[in-house]
């Protein structure tokens, strides 16, 4: 029997980015795919500095085990396939890398010790975030702005008059015609 979250993924989503707001970061983006790498990042924010901040927001544990393997589609020299944080780690990765990466999740959800190094942990209480851990800076690298921003515009466009991102909005017709 599972347990019914607190607060939905997005309410937590709602949350962050009031706070990435507050902070002055712009934009600020829900469920952003293909901004930087090939996973989505629940909130991306860019501060005034340029920097990416990434959210990962977790709802359950068994949402959380499953980040900590997700693998990355690319290999290294060696031939072997990185997970997600050890390619986040990579300091040659730093093109497709956020610069700071942050979980948040329910109090208590995840302890500090289940954390990836580099990650910073965020709990919700009462409806605001608690700082855990911050985050470790993983490169300095500045992000192009406009490419990101132009990436923005068009998917909030695309959500508006379309209903959702136009990816998702052609793979739900393509699978309406599979069920005809």
């Amino acid at each position: 029997m599972s347990i019914k979250p607190l607060l939905s993924t997005s309410e937590i989503q709602k949350i962050v980015g009031k706070m990435q707001v507050e902070k002055f970061h712009s934009p600020v983006i829900e469920n952003a795919k293909d901004f930087i790498n090939s996973w989505e990042q629940d909130v991306l924010s860019i501060s005034k500095s340029g920097m990416v901040y990434e959210f990962e927001v977790k709802i359950s544990r068994g949402d959380f085990k499953a980040d900590l393997k997700k693998k990355c589609r690319y290999y290294n020299d060696n031939g072997i396939t990185p997970t997600k944080h050890e390619f986040y780690c990579d300091p040659l990765n730093y093109k497709s890398t956020p610069n700071y990466y942050s979980y948040v999740c329910a109090d208590g959800l995840i302890k500090l010790g289940e954390l990836p190094a580099s990650a910073g942990l965020y709990y919700i209480k009462d409806g605001h975030l608690i700082e855990q851990c911050k985050p470790k800076q993983l490169h300095k690298n500045i992000h192009e702005r406009t490419k990101i921003v132009d990436k923005v515009c068009r998917l909030t466009s695309e959500r508006y008059f379309l209903g959702g991102s136009r990816m998702t909005v052609e793979n739900k017709k393509g699978a309406e015609a599979w069920d005809r």
